[in-house]
Formats: structure tokens, C-alpha cells, sequence
């Protein structure tokens, strides 16, 4: 990534920046000036879009230093600060500051008349030699500067509702460029230039002051950066425990987590993918109902047979009206929060609206499954067609090195047993095992065990990324983030099969194993 000086009067020429020339921030009415700081005519009325992105900028009538290039200079040659402030006269000889008391000048016109032709002795310093390095790179029109920018209104804005003694209290950022305003408006061509260095260095300081004041608004734990990311919450993402993948096959092909995968629950999953998850559920319920016309339903109060097992000829056809009625997309949204916030309601089953007797259970795919079709068979089935193609980022905090954060694809965690299931024409090899437990004559809901979820609700890691997560199985939590774009699903795959996905920086592999054959010997014997 480069880094440069940003060309102010580019800026503001792309951007149509209006001037700020006002210092009086409001009129006798307590509104703000035309041309003040807290103008609704230049920056837009409170509460616009306008009032976040529109800059505005003040004119400082004389080339002054770029507050970052004051910094630099004056840290190299103290002499510099003198000349500037005024309170030293020098002449430059063969590029260099020399004090003359008697024929010398001063102020900022000897430096900006002199630039091209200045040097600065190098010396063994590393950082001094970085700093030239920079001061070499920069135009002149880009180390010195003849306007000065003023940042959207909304982040500097005025506060009515705090008036302390009859005063509105402002932000210290605009009394700074209420300040220079008013230096700039002071500037003349006439008097002494003593007088002239003098204010031109009040100018150049308060630049200086408005510099300091924004970076380190910016800048650490209480800066707007961390405040409005770092420290917020990232949707679409989630915190899950870790857990120790079940080792329990003959062979390595039979794993259930492989190195290329995580497993991640289903229930986190709906989180991670929630927009994908609306519209797919939609596509999916559509596609079903306009080539099913009718489901089938079971009498409870006359059916004396095995319910797991009816016969066909106890089955009564129900025909669809209004299927979509019930899956719009809030009711939809509400379906995958109470499947995400639920777990006592995953198994609840899904209802449709029926010509002959109103709401009925959905049997969907009922051959199939011999039982209605419940609110994990929807996720589960959805969720499949989502993640083939999608990655996510798992993080454990603190952050290392790059390799505490890494992609990987996603292998869908159900619940604890799962069956190989013929869904229509395609065939799931770990499909949830449902159980119609209880079925009561008026709900028709499928319970769950009283004892225990069903449900996998923790991550399950490759053991291989343990070592280089410093991670262990007692409890530690990470931070899993979905990835959407196919340009960045296309990198994570590249990440997983790249080198550096595997070998730190020594070239030492950080996919280390090891416990294997501990797990594999309580997952074969803890039954």
C-alpha cells in the first residue's frame, strides 16, 4: 500500500469545496452564518447526508507549510523553526541556512523562495534518512500549502441542547479554524516583517494544532476509527467455542472435519449467511409450490396404524391455495430468528394454507421423509445450496500473527446423529436425524428430547490449526465472519492451498498434529 501527501487544491477542485470565510460561527438570532463553519448553505442542514460528506476549505492567502512536512523539517534542523517564527535572520549559501543578524531575513518567504535549492546534511540515521527520503519524493506544491481543508460539519456540528451560562459550547476543532480565519484576514502586504513572520507563524502553529487535533481524533482507543469499527459489532458474524471433531473412522477419507474445512453449526450459519438465507428460502419454497399442487394429510383422530408408516390409502389430498401467503419475507426472517434463537422450537412444523381446510401441516417430500416437513428440514436444505460455494474467516483474538485469522470452506453441523436421506432427486449423505418424538392430535409439532439439544451448536476445527490458533479445547472462543463476493471467496480458496497458508515465516509448518490418536482413542471408547 503507498501513502501519499493528498494535493489539497485537487481536492478541493474535484470536490466543488465551497470557502469558509466567516470566523463567527452564528448571527444575532443564534443561526449559523452563510459562510460560517456551521453553514446550512455550505455543508447542508442538520441531520443530511450533506452534513457528513461535504468539505469545505479556507483560503490562507500565502503558501504555508503542510503541517506533516513542519514536522519533518523542523525535527531535522532546529534552524528552520527559527527562521520560520521570525525570531532569527538567516541567508541560504550553497543550500544551507546561515545566520546573518545584519543582512539577513526572515519568515516563511525566504523558505518558499529557496525550496528547490535547499539541502539537509544526511547523517547514519535510519529515520532521518527515511524523512528525506519523503522531502526528495515531494513537489513543492505538495510540501506547501494555500488552503487548508474544513471537514464535513457533522463531526465538528454544534450542540444547541448544551448551553452552559448563556453559551454555546463548540467543538475545539472549530475555534481552531475560527483562528485562522481570522490570522489570514490579518495578513498584509504592509509593515514590518518581523510583524509579518510573527503572524504567519501563528497561522502556521495553528495548522499545526488542527493537524495534532484530528489525528489523534482519529487515532488510538478513543478515536473515531475505533469507535465507529473496531468497536462495533461486525453483521453477520458470530463467537462460537471450539470443539474437538470426532475421530471415530477407519481411514482419514472418512473424517468428518477435514483440513480444508471447519465445521460450523447450522443455527450460526442462518447468522453468517441471513440475507442468502431470505431470498434461497423463497426461491426454494416458490420453485416446491408451483410444481406441488396438493400435500398430504393424516386424520391423528380416526388413523389407528403406525404413524411412521401410514398406508397411502389413509392419506387425504389437500390442495394448495395462497401457498406464498405465509413465506413473505419478514414472515421468512422471523422463521430464521426463531430457528437462531429457538433451539426448543427447530423442530416445529412448517404450516400452509389448503383449499378444503384452511392452514395444514407442510408435507413436503413426504414419500421421502414420512413425517411433515419441519423448520430444520427448511435451514438444512437451504443452507446446502448457500455454502458450496462460500468461505468464512475464523479468528481467535489477540491476534498474533497473520496466521490467528485464516479462511476455510464450511461443512454444515446439524444435529448429533445424522442418516444418509433421499431429498427428491438429490441424496444427503449427513442429513438432521428428526424424530417425531411426541405428535399431538391438535399441533402436529415435533418435540425435542427433554434431556438434551440435539443440536451441534459448537465450531468443530481441523486439529491441524489448534498450534498456530494457540487454542485448545477447554472452552476457547473465536470469531467466524462470512465471506460473500466471489472475487473473495475465489481468494480464500487460493489462501487455503497456498504456502503461506502453511509455513510461517522461518518456513517451520504451523499445521502441526499431535493429539490425534488421544481423541481417536476417547471418541472410540467413550460410549
Amino acid at each position: 500500500m503507498r501513502i501519499d501527501i493528498l494535493s489539497l487544491d485537487e481536492f478541493i477542485r474535484v470536490n466543488e469545496c465551497k470557502e469558509v470565510t466567516n470566523p463567527i460561527f452564528f448571527n444575532n438570532s443564534r443561526q449559523p452564518t452563510s459562510d460560517g463553519l456551521f453553514s446550512y448553505e455550505l455543508f447542508g442542514i442538520s441531520g443530511s447526508y450533506n452534513r457528513k460528506t461535504i468539505f469545505g476549505y479556507v483560503d490562507l492567502k500565502k503558501p504555508f507549510l503542510h503541517p506533516v512536512v513542519y514536522r519533518m523539517l523542523t525535527t531535522m534542523d532546529k534552524r528552520i523553526k527559527n527562521l520560520i517564527e521570525g525570531s532569527k535572520y538567516f541567508r541560504i549559501v550553497n543550500g544551507e541556512l546561515v545566520e546573518d543578524p545584519e543582512n539577513g531575513e526572515t519568515g516563511m518567504e525566504l523558505l518558499y523562495r529557496n525550496w528547490d535549492n535547499l539541502k539537509l546534511k544526511s547523517t547514519d540515521s535510519s529515520i532521518r534518512e527515511d524523512k528525506l527520503s519523503l522531502m526528495k519524493s515531494l513537489k513543492k506544491e505538495e510540501a506547501w500549502v494555500t488552503k487548508w481543508l474544513v471537514i464535513p460539519c457533522y463531526y465538528r456540528d454544534v450542540n444547541f441542547a448544551k448551553i452552559s451560562n448563556g453559551k454555546i459550547a463548540v467543538d475545539e476543532l472549530n475555534n481552531l479554524y475560527s483562528k485562522v480565519i481570522k490570522l489570514c484576514n490579518a495578513i498584509s502586504g504592509d509593515g514590518f516583517d518581523f510583524m509579518g513572520a510573527m503572524t504567519e507563524n501563528k497561522i502556521q502553529m495553528t495548522l499545526l494544532d488542527i493537524y495534532t487535533e484530528l489525528t489523534s481524533k482519529l487515532a488510538k482507543k478513543t478515536g473515531y476509527i475505533r469507535q465507529a469499527l473496531l468497536g462495533k459489532s461486525v453483521d453477520y458474524a458470530t463467537r462460537s467455542v471450539i470443539s474437538a471433531p470426532r475421530i471415530n473412522s477407519e481411514v482419514w477419507t472418512d473424517q468428518n472435519i477435514r483440513y480444508t474445512h471447519t465445521g460450523v453449526p447450522l443455527g450460526q450459519l442462518c447468522v453468517l449467511f441471513f440475507p442468502y438465507f431470505i431470498k434461497q428460502i423463497q426461491d426454494f419454497l416458490e420453485s416446491e409450490f408451483s410444481n406441488v399442487k396438493w400435500i398430504y394429510h393424516l386424520d391423528l383422530a380416526t388413523f389407528k396404524g403406525d404413524i411412521n408408516n401410514p398406508d397411502p390409502a389413509d392419506l387425504e389430498k389437500l390442495y394448495l391455495k395462497d401457498a406464498m401467503d405465509d413465506y413473505t419475507a419478514d414472515k421468512i426472517k422471523k422463521l430464521i430468528e426463531l430457528f437462531i434463537k429457538s433451539p426448543q422450537n427447530r423442530f416445529d412444523v412448517l404450516y400452509v394454507n389448503t383449499e378444503e381446510k384452511g392452514k395444514m401441516p407442510l408435507n413436503l417430500y413426504y414419500e421421502d421423509l414420512s413425517r411433515p416437513f419441519t423448520l430444520t428440514d427448511l435451514m438444512y436444505i437451504v443452507a446446502t445450496k448457500i455454502v458450496q460455494d462460500k468461505h468464512v474467516y475464523i479468528t481467535r483474538y489477540p491476534i498474533e500473527h497473520f496466521q490467528n485469522i485464516y479462511p476455510t470452506k464450511i461443512k454444515i453441523l446439524s444435529t448429533y446423529h445424522t442418516r444418509t436421506q433421499a431429498i427428491g432427486d438429490t441424496s444427503f449423505k449427513e442429513y438432521p436425524e428428526i424424530h417425531p418424538l411426541s405428535i399431538g392430535d391438535e399441533n402436529n409439532v415435533m418435540e425435542m428430547p427433554k434431556d438434551q439439544s440435539p443440536f451441534i451448536d459448537t465450531t468443530l476445527l481441523n486439529n491441524s490449526y489448534l498450534a498456530a490458533l494457540g487454542g485448545d479445547y477447554d472452552g476457547d472462543m473465536i470469531s467466524i465472519r462470512a465471506v460473500y463476493t466471489q472475487e473473495a471467496n475465489k481468494e480464500c480458496e487460493d489462501i487455503i492451498f497456498s504456502k503461506k497458508h502453511i509455513l510461517d515465516a522461518s518456513g517451520e509448518n504451523v499445521r502441526k498434529l499431535g493429539n490425534e490418536a488421544v481423541v481417536t482413542m476417547y471418541c472410540l471408547t467413550k460410549d
